[in-house]
């Protein structure tokens, strides 16, 4: 920003030269002679004030009028003026206290958009500055998806107050219902999502004080984002702002709001329940208006809504939806819901069918919640009881038939096979019997004798061998499928008999058993192929999971993609099946680091089933699991810490443990945390997820193998080599047990040869990584990215060895590689280009390494921000490669950057602290001396 003029008479000149022009030719006058924003501003409200020189004094009160002062708007600072580090493109919106633009900025080369918020007062004092910063800085922790990002907030030189904030492209939650046209299922989860959002918030000790659908915005993928947390929390500081202009949309704001009472949690619980009330009515609710929300519906306000009639909404409404939006609005703050979190809770029970807080106790309430949600397995019952009283009856007129005798045999098989059905995995925790004790319930009846006959019997074992699938019971799981196969055969039911063995089969599978599983199913694809059935798409899945271990990932996505083709013509392109065929595809592509593909692939999809509404089972999950892998594989910041840490709360509300796919989640969080060196924090995951692998799988299984391998990482991430060496060589071991031909084989000896070289035991490190190379050659191509992974090892041991030109073309290679995969944006494609820049250096190429350790600098702090021991490393190479160019002072600054970067001194090398001390010319720089840094 300009300094201001020195003269308070350029201001008088200007103003009075302004008067000359016409009033619509002043503006553009004014941005072309006052190029300062304060003074523009200030010249503009003189002009706005002599033009209301003639206006009639009105008939207000002082005080009324004092509130007004300063009120008067403005265009806000014209294009093109930059604001911090940020250029202002065009104005977004204005309301009473700031003025929101379109801005950008430009860093490395990369264009970073936001929504800049511009406060309309100034903060003069040096107490008001620290408050406000202090705030930015709490609200920069406010980290959650459904909650835009605060990037930065600072201060003008004159004290005016801004924030950047992500930039989020939608429309209000209330035109997007509108114009998907949702039911009130559909619109009912998305408020449920903005309370989510809300509680994390609350959580943060952070209330948001202007709640209303405009700063509640939906992304066109579904995602609900809420702007405008904070600005609040500076307007309406005691100490800094006038007590009339306390920000608040009066439709939306509390009754203590207009009294001017306590701010809390629950202020922001009210402005939720006059949110829900319009969401689901279309009518906005008025102040002390006590209807109902199904009293206010009338034709319009229901067509506004959605679709239903007025009638039809207001039956929707009637009853849970009514008690809960007025407990949300309760006069008294102590009658509303303790949290948005309590109130999300209410609005998803009414959505599965269970008793609401907000409802007045009843046994009768209760009683009828039980039916709604589960009118299928009370109708059996009566069913039951009816059929029952039936055979009494025959008995009694001594009128049985062996037709009677099947049929109840069949109506007991159906119930019961019904109620197991309800054990599935599939949903919460909190919504189904608990499997493991209905399992043992009937395995101890079927022990016992019984009049069930083969095919009941056969049914029985299958659905109990489900059970044991999903809870991952393999070994269990496979005796009883292959017991109820048995029976089914001697029973004469092929149908049941083929599923039954395809399931057996895919509990083969997840045991790692992946020949057996296919040589279980190959003679059963030709019976199959005749009768396109859900059983042949089972089999189809499980064919594929197995290729893909085997190391035949070709076969494999074949596979795929016959299952997505045959669910789509069982189901229909819409269907959830056709859809979880699809994030299967995605998942293989996954697992193969085809990352850019599986993104193309999981998007769409997993966007079509939330706009369907579906609920989020463990398909959806996994789906969401590996989306975020992909992401996160191509260096997108937005697969994070917190990404992961839903996805770990999602399974373990959705599975019990131990289950594999939260043991998954474990080892995917703690490589994140490795990678942010948070190392304490991610060793005790790796050792959670470790404890439950082996309690599934026993000691020989990718998981396992992919678990040691993590921990190698780990520990040599602190230079603990022969604990990294020892987890190194346990996950290679566990490949070789258990013959698997996985990328983590790969993975876990390149990092040892790596880890070798690190240990200047070069020639152990050169066979290592040259069989690893062999074998990413022979399993995955000449284009994988572990080709490149292991080329660019074998790169540093040439750069030791003193073979330059080697280095410099295998690191090329390896670059070349990463390219063609759509990979350059990643962590590991900047960790290449700077072994890279090493040896362009060796090989007396120092301004072409100069431009390569640039570039991987500024890739690296994309997307490593927290790697602050490569970081360092980066920083001193290029003091290196400055040094040889003989540019003195710079490679001084670079090695002073580094150590400005406090990486933690243990976890840096010896040889490259002694270079920053070298370098930088300062003798302490990570001395021994000097304390670590954790």
């Amino acid at each position: 920003m300009m300094n201001p003029p020195e003269k308070s008479g350029d201001l008088r000149a200007l103003f009075e030269s302004a008067l000359e022009i016409a009033p619509h030719e002043r503006s553009d006058w004014l941005a072309t002679h006052c190029a300062n924003v304060e003074d523009r501003c200030a010249l503009e409200r003189l002009l706005a004030a002599d033009d209301l020189e003639h206006a009639t004094v009105v008939d207000d009160s002082f005080d009324e009028l004092l509130g007004e002062v300063g009120k008067i708007d403005v265009e806000g600072p014209p294009r093109g003026t930059r604001i911090g580090g940020f250029t202002l493109l065009e104005k977004l919106g204005e309301g009473g206290s700031s003025v929101v633009f379109l801005a950008h900025r430009e860093q490395a080369g990369v264009v970073q958009r936001v929504a800049l918020k511009l406060l309309r007062r100034n903060l003069y004092t040096p107490d008001e500055q620290r408050r406000f910063r202090d705030e930015r800085r709490a609200l920069s922790q406010l980290d959650h998806p459904g909650i835009a990002r605060l990037i930065e907030g600072g201060l003008t030189d004159s004290g005016t107050p801004y924030i950047a904030l992500e930039l989020v492209e939608g429309e209000s939650i209330i035109a997007y219902a509108s114009k998907q046209s949702l039911n009130t299922a559909g619109r009912l989860k998305l408020f449920v999502a903005v309370c989510r959002a809300v509680e994390a918030a609350h959580r943060a000790l952070i209330v948001h004080r202007d709640l209303k659908p405009s700063n509640v915005m939906v992304t066109s993928r579904g995602e609900v984002k809420l702007l405008d947390f904070g600005i609040a929390k500076l307007l309406d500081s005691e100490d800094i702002e006038p007590t009339q202009n306390r920000p608040m949309t009066p439709a939306y704001a509390a009754p203590e709001q207009f009294a001017g009472g306590h701010i809390t949690t629950a202020t922001d619980v009210y402005a939720l329940g006059v949110m829900l009330t319009e969401l689901i009515t279309g009518r906005r609710h008025e102040a002390g208006d006590s209807r109902t929300p199904s009293a206010q519906v009338d034709d319009t306000s229901a067509a506004e809504a959605h679709a239903a009639s007025a009638r039809a909404l207001r039956r929707q409404l009637r009853g849970d939806l009514d008690n809960i939006a007025l407990k949300a609005m309760a006069a008294e703050p102590e009658n509303r819901y303790a949290s948005a979190g309590s109130l999300a809770d209410d609005v998803e029970r009414h959505l599965d069918g269970q008793p609401v807080s907000a409802h007045p106790p009843s046994r009768w309430y209760r009683t009828s919640k039980f039916i709604g949600r589960h009118r299928g397995g009370v109708a059996t019952t009566v069913l039951l009881v009816l059929a029952v009283l039936a055979s009494l009856a025959i008995a009694i007129a001594q009128a049985r038939s062996a037709r009677q005798e099947a049929l109840r045999a069949n109506t007991v098989r159906d119930f019961v096979v019904g109620l197991f059905d309800t054990a599935s995995a599939h949903l919460p925790r909190d919504q189904r019997p608990t499997p493991e004790a209905l399992v043992e319930q009937a395995q101890r009846k079927l022990a016992q004798p019984s009049s069930l006959d083969a095919g009941t019997q056969a049914d029985l074992l299958r659905t109990l061998g489900e059970v044991s699938l999903s809870l991952s019971s393999f070994s269990r799981a496979e005796s009883l499928f292959e017991q109820a196969q048995s029976l089914a055969q001697t029973h004469g039911d092929i149908d049941t008999a083929h599923d039954a063995q395809v399931l057996r089969a895919d509990a083969l599978q997840r045991a790692a058993r992946n020949a057996e599983a296919i040589a279980v199913l190959n003679p059963l694809l030709t019976e199959l192929g005749k009768k396109p059935s859900s059983t042949l798409l089972r089999a189809y899945s499980v064919i594929a999971a197995a290729q893909l271990e085997l190391g035949k990932p070709e076969q494999a996505i074949a596979y795929r993609r016959n299952s997505e083709d045959l669910a789509k013509t069982l189901f229909g392109s819409e269907s959830s099946e056709a859809l979880a065929a699809g994030f299967e595809t995605g998942g293989a592509l996954t697992l193969l680091e085809k990352y850019p593909e599986a993104i193309a692939t999981l998007e769409p999809l997993l966007a079509r089933w939330r706009s369907l509404h579906i609920a989020e089972d463990d398909r959806y999950v996994e789906a969401f699991s590996n989306l975020a892998i992909a992401s996160n594989g191509i260096g997108d910041a937005g697969a994070d810490e917190a990404r992961f840490r839903e996805l770990l709360a999602l399974k373990k509300r959705i599975y019990t443990a131990p289950h594999d796919s939260i043991a998954r989640t474990l080892q995917d969080l703690a490589a994140i945390l490795l990678r942010e060196e948070r190392y304490k924090e991610a060793e005790a995951l790796l050792n959670e997820s470790l404890a439950m692998q082996r309690l599934i799988f026993g000691e020989n299984h990718g998981e396992i193998a992919t678990t040691y391998n993590v921990m190698g990482s780990l520990m040599g991430a602190q230079r603990h080599f022969p604990e990294a060496d020892a987890n190194y060589k346990a996950a290679i071991s566990v490949c070789e047990n258990a013959k698997l031909k996985q990328d983590v084989c790969i993975s876990a000896r390149n990092n040892l040869g790596q880890s070798l070289y690190s240990q200047n035991r070069l020639d152990e490190a050169k066979q290592e990584l040259t069989q690893g190379l062999q074998e990413s050659r022979a399993l995955l191509g000449n284009d994988s990215p572990y080709v490149a992974y292991s080329m660019t090892s074998l790169a540093n041991v040439a750069v030791k060895q003193g073979d330059f030109k080697m280095a410099v073309r295998m690191s090329g290679d390896a670059l070349d590689i990463l390219k063609r995969n759509g990979r350059m944006a990643t962590r590991e494609a900047a960790q290449i280009r700077n072994g890279y820049a090493l040896a362009l250096l060796k090989d007396d190429r120092p301004t072409e390494a100069l431009q390569e350790i640039d570039q991987s600098l500024t890739d690296w702090q994309r997307v490593e921000p927290q790697g602050k021991t490569r970081h360092v490393m980066m920083l001193v190479l290029k003091a290196q490669i400055l040094n040889k160019l003989d540019r003195g002072n710079d490679a001084r600054a670079a090695a002073r950057e580094a150590i400005a970067v406090k990486a933690n001194h243990d976890d840096l090398p010896e040889k490259t602290r002694q270079l920053v001390r070298s370098l930088s010319g300062d003798d302490n720089a990570y001395a021994d001396t000097l304390p670590s840094a954790k």
